[in-house]
């Protein structure tokens, strides 16, 4: 499981967080938003679900509920009182049910009062111990007297006043560690955060640093943000634009201050309902699906609840596959498996060829069977190439360079017309060879996460047309940056370079430059090889994104970050990294990024051409390159092998290490495979 937590805290509020290890596929990212203050906290192993459900029941609860069930259904009882709530426990558990989700509210100075909601799914599963309501102190005796049996606390609910809480937790007997806080504070985090000890950043960084994923948060007390509703409706937009993100948990105060936790597990159609009363939520009219977690706050008449609910009502587990042919690469399983399951990578393709000729390709995905929305390609799957993008601009430079149009020496920026007057008149003296061995000058500044979003805003959205989108870059990087090094003294890998040899292809063919790579590399060579669109369903004014491949092909990019659009700049909401978060608008930097293909095309055609550079291929070479959602390693091994590595993430634990536990094994595994090739 990979989880993302977001909260919207005040002063004034307490906080409990449950935080789990993070067993196959850890959380990457616990993300502070606007001015937090303190929470509860579980965090517990992601290999636990419940099973699938196939029928829900909301009864009423002014009397203990019916909880006899058939197997697999989901039971939300609301607003319980505390003796039918015991009542509801002790029959949920007599007849087979397991807890999904609680939530408490209606309490004043003590819990007699306390309106108790929850959702269960008739499941087999871990054994399971829940607590009374109770205090403070009550939530962590509970904690620790059965951690010592092998407990995990796995659920969490809050409620009351920050001096005076009351709580309800569940602990199940699983592996694995976990870290577990009732009474957390915290600090702004908008700038300069200053991370206290025992505050929530605070609690965070201890997670990460543990390999924990957070599972279970709650708050309590009061304070006031008068923006925190809308914040949260702004937040729950943002997070569910990640593919595959789900609310996975919210919990809210009496005055709708709001905490909560997305996810990309797989529940199916995911839906969140709030601000319901008890009588629309008993007359049926607002659940679609199976209801997985309950929320509710407020007094008296002015209670209202919450419901998340799914089509499948629990959790679907990952199941690994693996598809081989050619010689037998199955071995790399062990290989492969960890490194996927431990960092949460979905889809990955691996290819070996020998000086053309296909010796071997395998597909490896560790997913949800039949997920709809993010699907398992195979071996057919088209990867962001990242990195790799580079070797075939290398194969169309020179191509062009065959045709006699252009030479390794002739002047970068004098094959465009129309530029302006240049910010440093050094760029003028950049080669096209300097530009393919990364001398050009330039540095770190023209990267383009680093300045396209600044020059979407300062030339008007880039992304207009194919043409003017890469001009507009080209013309505002070489107006406005000056070089960081005198061309052809120092070696910087900028992708600057590449998206500028980009350009330049399409002005001295007079056609665009996918075009041309399709024409005179691609298709000759029988190569899968297209373009990502940062935005799913490409750009209709956009002649190359609307031709160059099928999307349906195309593996999804999975990265939990957001960032401000560099696409569309009038949107104020943060979006995903893979859809220009980061900055990069993957059209525009196609030269450097922005190719799709999988990873047989990309062995097979190392076979003739340069992996670095331009020319014929080379012996020796590789490149491990990172972009949001996508890894990507390519080599040209000394002895006529080449092989190709892809992922559809980079989001790693702190600890991976790509090369030493992917590359190293990988290439010491090809070194006995025989290909009966000559060695160059």
């Amino acid at each position: 499981m990979r989880y993302i937590f977001a909260q919207l805290l005040t002063s004034f509020l307490g906080y409990g967080v449950l935080l789990l290890t993070s067993g196959a596929c850890p959380a990457k990212t616990l993300r502070l938003r606007r001015r937090q203050t303190g929470a509860s906290l579980i965090s517990t192993p992601s290999a636990t679900s419940t099973t699938v459900a196939t029928a829900s029941a909301t009864p009423s609860s002014s009397t203990p509920v019916d909880m006899s069930g058939s197997a697999n259904d989901n039971i939300v009882y609301i607003g319980s009182s505390v003796d039918n709530h015991y009542r509801n426990v002790a029959a949920a558990r007599k007849n087979g049910f397991r807890p999904l989700s609680f939530s408490i509210c209606n309490i004043s100075t003590t819990s007699d009062t306390a309106a108790i909601s929850a959702a269960w799914t008739k499941a087999t599963g871990p054994t399971w111990e829940i607590s009374n309501i109770t205090t403070l102190q009550g939530m962590s005796e509970f904690v620790d007297q059965l951690a010592g049996q092998g407990f995990v606390p796995t659920i969490l609910a809050a409620a009351g006043s920050a001096a005076n809480p009351f709580f309800i937790a569940v602990a199940e007997k699983i592996p694995g560690g976990y870290l577990a806080n009732f009474a957390m504070s915290g600090v702004s985090t908008d700038s300069a955060p200053l991370v206290r000890p025992g505050s929530i950043q605070d609690i965070n960084l201890q997670a990460q640093n543990r390999s924990l994923a957070p599972h279970a948060v709650a708050v309590y007390g009061s304070g006031s943000s008068a923006d925190s509703k809308d914040e949260f409706s702004n937040i729950y937009d943002e997070e569910t634009s990640l593919p595959g993100f789900h609310l996975h948990q919210a919990s809210v105060t009496d005055e709708e201050i709001y905490v909560s936790i997305f996810s990309n597990t797989y529940v199916g159609d995911c839906e969140f309902k709030d601000g319901l009363t008890k009588s629309q939520i008993l007359r049926g009219q607002v659940i679609k699906g199976k209801p997985i977690s309950v929320v509710s706050r407020g007094q008296g008449d002015q209670i209202r609840y919450g419901l998340i609910s799914s089509s499948v009502g629990a959790v679907v587990p990952r199941v690994w596959n693996e598809d081989h042919s050619g010689a037998d690469l199955s071995q790399l399983e062990g290989t492969l498996r960890p490194f996927m399951t431990r960092n949460g990578i979905r889809f990955a393709q691996l290819a070996l060829y020998s000086r053309g000729t296909e010796i071997a390709r395998s597909s490896y995905s560790w997913t949800e069977p039949d997920r709809t929305d993010i699907k398992d390609l195979g071996n057919s799957g088209q990867f962001l190439l990242a990195g790799q993008s580079r070797s075939f601009v290398g194969a169309v430079v020179q191509a062009i360079i065959d045709d006699g149009i252009i030479t390794l020496d002739s002047p970068a920026y004098g094959l465009i017309s129309g530029l302006p007057t240049p910010a440093d008149f050094r760029a003028d003296q950049i080669t096209i060879g300097q530009l393919l061995n990364s001398t050009s000058g330039y540095g770190e500044s023209t990267h383009p996460e680093n300045i396209m979003r600044s020059i979407s805003s300062a030339v008007g959205n880039l992304r207009t047309s194919s043409v003017l989108e890469r001009l507009g870059y080209v013309s505002y990087v070489y107006s406005r940056v000056k070089l960081d090094y005198d061309p052809g003294t120092r070696v910087y890998d900028s992708n600057y370079n590449w998206d500028l040899l980009a350009e330049i292809c399409q002005k001295v063919t007079g056609t665009g430059f996918y075009s041309f790579l399709r024409d005179r590399v691609l298709d000759p060579e029988k190569l899968n090889v297209t373009q990502f669109a940062t935005i799913p369903g490409g750009n209709a004014q956009d002649p190359e994104t609307a031709t160059g491949g099928n999307q349906s092909e195309q593996v999804v990019l999975e990265d939990d970050h957001l960032g401000p659009s560099a696409y569309n700049l009038l949107n104020n909401r943060l979006v995903p990294y893979t859809q220009s978060g980061n900055g990069m608008i993957l059209e525009v930097s196609i030269g450097s990024t922005g190719l799709a293909g999988n990873a047989a095309s990309v062995a097979k055609f190392l076979g003739s051409n340069a992996l670095a550079g331009a020319g014929p291929r080379i012996g020796g070479v590789s490149r491990l390159s990172t972009v949001a959602g996508a890894l990507s390693y390519a080599e040209s091994r000394r002895d006529g092998k080449d092989w190709c590595l892809l992922m559809n993430s980079q989001n790693f634990k702190g600890d991976a290490d790509p090369q030493s536990q992917l590359v190293d094994p990988i290439n010491d595994f090809f070194t006995g495979v025989n290909t009966n090739v000559a060695t160059t």
